[in-house]
């Protein structure tokens, strides 16, 4: 052995002693404050956020104790949930769920690490639940070992959540699997069994005080989430909102960057199952924008919230034997906030998704970012609360989805992604080739031609998500591989377009 593995053996000794005192430090000493305020993380968060890694082994052995360090430093502050975001000190606010529904597919299994570790990242104040509904007995022990090693360590706020498959739909003619409805029925479930909110039982004033976060598996945290906006950097879509404050009465969200108001033509008295003047008849379709056409993140008290799930849960398979798309729950949700008179204000920057949205999204922060600092933002850019990657994202054959990642993704032996130079121009690329399909069927696509704004947002959005997924699969990898851990940069699905 010569001296220099000497020296990095040493090294990681020391840095395993000093995360075990970290650890053993953030479960027993509550009332000394971390060095790392969630502000300074945050801002370590965006500093990080896109910034390259080492390609030499005996580096990325450092890295990855230094990684793990710097996330141990954060977990006093994540135990205790004191988290200033601004100037505003969070620590009289009500109690925070913020909670994500999934299946027990692969794809929705490495989300949901993505999920968690930037959660713990940023700092989110508050308790974290994953839904999980639908596994199987096997798979159900699958994850809770998973959870227990991998996930539950970042933060005692993180829970697991099972309910059944709420999917299979009955409709006239038989049944339909309809795995969306997975969404308002775990939410109704989680709310019921974990939180032990009911109908029939009048709810602690306390409880019904919290707030609930519903938000997306296939979403990225860049900053806390939280329910007061009064001094937040977002874009509310009104000039004069009715309110900046989540509380009773006054849910926020964002504005849907794809619904349409198609939906206040639905047969209302059909859906709800109720006669003509015996329900709340559709607003006009020019409201669908300012108040109703919400998307994730949902943002209201458990009060509301457990009456939207109720009637989210009533309305939504009714809304899917007329609507039968990816919509129908979501449409199924806005109707139930028609009919509880529970508008929305909307906040347009919350996340960003579509590159090609006109208005209804963020953009306009990345629009405004210089051209060398796409990919690796400065500390002081304004920035949407997160990332959603429900879209697919290129430029040149550069190329991120969701639905291609390989499905073993997390396996110590798998690559991490290749991410663009944080130097790339985007001015340089007018087409995105995209790649083969993962089956191999279709080996060539058309070109897509791409707008000097679109591109600029592509690069944003590739450089952030794959350095996204490549740093939680670091975190996780350095945990469970050791230095059997493959973290090379060299995925490229482009190059290698199967997803097994």
């Amino acid at each position: 052995m010569n001296w220099s593995s000497s020296l990095l053996l040493i090294f990681l000794s020391i840095a395993i002693g000093l995360i075990s005192v970290l650890q053993f430090t953030a479960t027993t000493i509550h009332d000394v404050k971390s060095h790392v305020t969630a502000s300074e993380a945050f801002q370590i968060s965006i500093q990080e956020f896109m910034s390259p890694k080492p390609t030499n082994l005996d580096q990325k052995l450092i890295i990855a104790a230094q990684h793990a360090k710097e996330a141990n430093d954060l977990l006093p502050d994540i135990q205790k949930q004191s988290h200033p975001t601004t100037a505003s000190d969070l620590s009289d606010r009500p109690d925070y769920y913020m909670v994500f529904s999934s299946s027990c597919s692969p794809q929705q299994h490495w989300e949901s690490l993505v999920f968690f570790y930037h959660a713990f990242k940023v700092g989110q104040p508050g308790n974290v639940t994953r839904i999980l509904s639908g596994c199987n007995d096997q798979e159900k022990e699958e994850v809770d070992d998973f959870f227990a090693k991998y996930i539950q360590p970042m933060s005692p706020r993180f829970h697991l959540h099972h309910t059944q498959d709420y999917g299979t739909v009955q409709r006239n003619k038989g049944t339909q699997y309809y795995k969306y409805m997975n969404k308002p029925f775990g939410l109704r479930d989680w709310m019921e069994k974990a939180l032990g909110v009911s109908e029939n039982k009048e709810m602690d004033s306390d409880l019904a005080d919290s707030i609930i976060m519903l938000l997306d598996p296939d979403m990225v945290l860049l900053r806390p989430l939280v329910h007061d906006f009064t001094n937040e950097d977002v874009e509310f879509v009104e000039i004069e909102p009715v309110t900046k404050v989540v509380k009773t009465g006054f849910p926020i969200a964002q504005q849907d960057g794809y619904l349409n108001s198609k939906w206040v033509q639905h047969d209302f008295s059909f859906v709800t199952g109720k006669e003509q003047g015996d329900f709340i008849p559709p607003p006009p379709a020019k409201d669908g924008p300012l108040h109703w056409n919400s998307g994730p993140p949902y943002l209201a008290t458990v009060a509301d919230m457990h009456q939207i799930a109720i009637k989210w849960t009533e309305y939504a398979p009714k809304v899917l034997e007329i609507q039968d798309d990816i919509f129908a729950e979501m449409v199924g949700l806005i109707i139930a906030t028609v009919q509880l008179e529970r508008p929305f204000t909307f906040i347009r920057s919350l996340v960003v998704s579509t590159t090609e949205s006109v208005d209804r999204e963020g953009w306009s922060y990345i629009d405004a970012l210089p051209d060398d600092q796409v990919c690796r933002p400065a500390a002081s850019s304004r920035l949407p609360v997160g990332l959603h990657y429900c879209k697919r994202y290129m430029l040149g054959k550069w190329f991120f989805s969701k639905y291609r990642l390989k499905k073993n993704i997390m396996n110590c032996d798998k690559a991490l992604l290749m991410p663009p130079s944080p130097d790339i121009n985007y001015l340089d690329f007018e087409y995105a080739d995209v790649p083969p399909r993962a089956d191999l069927r279709k080996i060539h696509e058309a070109p897509v031609k791409l707008s000097q704004k679109r591109a600029k947002r592509e690069a944003f959005m590739l450089c952030g998500m794959m350095n996204a997924v490549n740093e939680a699969l670091r975190y996780h990898k350095q945990q469970k591989c050791g230095v059997d851990a493959n973290l090379e940069e060299t995925y490229s699905i482009h190059n290698d377009p199967t997803n097994f």
